[in-house]
């Protein structure tokens, strides 16, 4: 028969010990319990937690039989992300789209040549919202264009969508191959431009409204779009306009 396992508490930290009488929570379990939990995670799984607190990275080993396992494409770019060390630079920060590292200031959409920054300002501010750790360059990867017969929706639209963290695919438009339990997915805000005229959406750059003391809440979003008639190139500005699920 085999005998019951006994598990005894490590000693805690005071704010584990703080935490630990009320919330059940993982960390407050004893050792021998958390590394029966986590035996079976991957490798990236175990690099992810280890990363959470201090206690899992002392206790949770990577031992060979983790590092000899086969691995996703997913997996690999994780572990990758996951051992590549923080940018010596407190002025850059890591794109984990692009896998490079940027300045601080290439993560604000306000610099983006796809928006254009709100005027009485040279600090860099969010036209649109970019996810955590994507850099403006990635604006483009929330626009589609949806043409669609006469009569139909015009205009601009956005809504909120899921995007996989790992390749960047927004899973509403087209779902990602990814096929791992290692993917990730942030709620983001697309953007959709309706045609129903047959025209076409030449070069789009989002602004928005100057700010004003006298309006609570976020500045209305546009679009300017250039076309072209008798008098040559012009310019026209459409509202985006929000849409729940």
């Amino acid at each position: 028969m085999r005998k019951p396992v006994v598990y005894q508490q490590t000693p805690l930290t005071k704010s584990q010990a703080a935490l630990a009488p009320n919330t059940a929570c993982l960390a407050s379990l004893p050792t021998e319990l958390i590394l029966e939990i986590t035996d079976r995670l991957a490798l990236d799984a175990i690099l992810a937690l280890k990363l959470t607190q201090r206690r899992f990275n002392d206790i949770l080993p990577l031992d060979q039989r983790r590092w000899q396992a086969p691995r996703s494409r997913c997996a690999q770019r994780a572990i990758q992300v996951y051992l590549t060390p923080s940018s010596s630079k407190p002025s850059h920060r890591h794109c984990i789209v692009c896998n490079a590292e940027y300045p601080i200031s290439q993560f604000k959409s306000s610099n983006s040549p796809a928006c254009a920054p709100m005027e009485h300002t040279n600090v860099p501010h969010d036209i649109i919202k970019l996810p955590p750790r994507v850099c403006f360059w990635h604006v483009g990867r929330f626009m589609r264009i949806i043409s669609h017969e006469a009569g139909n929706k015009n205009g601009w639209v956005s809504h909120s969508d899921k995007m996989c963290m790992h390749c960047g695919d927004i899973q509403g438009w087209d779902k990602c191959e990814c096929k791992c339990d290692s993917c990730s997915f942030w709620e983001v805000t697309v953007y959709n431009r309706h045609i129903n005229d047959g025209q076409k959406c030449r070069n789009p750059v989002f602004w928005r409204d100057a700010p004003s003391s006298r309006v609570r809440g976020e500045n209305q979003l546009w679009v300017r779009e250039e076309f072209w008639d008798a008098n040559g190139k012009q310019f026209v500005d459409l509202p985006v306009r929000f849409e729940s699920a």
